[in-house]
């Protein structure tokens, strides 16, 4: 089948062309701890500012920062491959951080401490627009680079799935 039978599979190529970074999301509440790997992490605004995340709507990810409205993100780069296949996957205890260094931060959104740089923010808003992703929007309210290098980016050869 072409591009010519199938609209939508033009679409894929095209959506799959768009780079993307590779990001480790954590939300705490109430002594619970989630992670989630995720890559449709963009800057959306200056001031204040903020970063948007699209999260899948099957995600316990996007409840559990509805209920803390604080969230972290690590950025990865091309060489934290053993963090980008962990996070890849589900957990395999109760804690998904357990074995992995946190930076020390009490009473903050824990943050990966071999991670590029970190993010912590505030909820601005998440906003539904009818799709299976969910659009979370916060206030950027602490970060920091922890090492020289570059942000990992790839292109997905299809823009349908991840």
């Amino acid at each position: 089948m072409t591009i010519k039978d199938d609209p939508s599979a033009g679409i894929g190529a095209a959506l799959g062309r768009i780079p993307s970074g590779i990001y480790i999301l954590t939300a705490t509440w109430e002594g619970r701890v989630e992670t989630m790997l995720a890559s449709w992490l963009q800057q959306s605004g200056f001031k204040p500012p903020s970063i948007s995340v699209a999260i899948g709507r099957d995600r316990a990810m996007g409840r559990m920062i509805g209920e803390a409205k604080m969230f972290g993100v690590t950025v990865l780069s091309a060489e934290d491959k053993g963090l980008m296949k962990r996070f890849a996957k589900p957990p395999q205890s109760d804690d998904p951080l357990e074995g992995v260094a946190v930076l020390d931060r009490p009473g903050r959104v824990p943050v990966l401490a071999e991670g590029l740089a970190w993010l912590e923010c505030e909820l601005m808003g998440v906003y539904d627009f009818g799709g299976d992703h969910e659009l979370a929007v916060g206030r950027v309210v602490a970060g920091e680079i922890l090492r020289p290098g570059q942000a990992y980016t790839h292109q997905r050869k299809n823009g349908f799935g991840y």
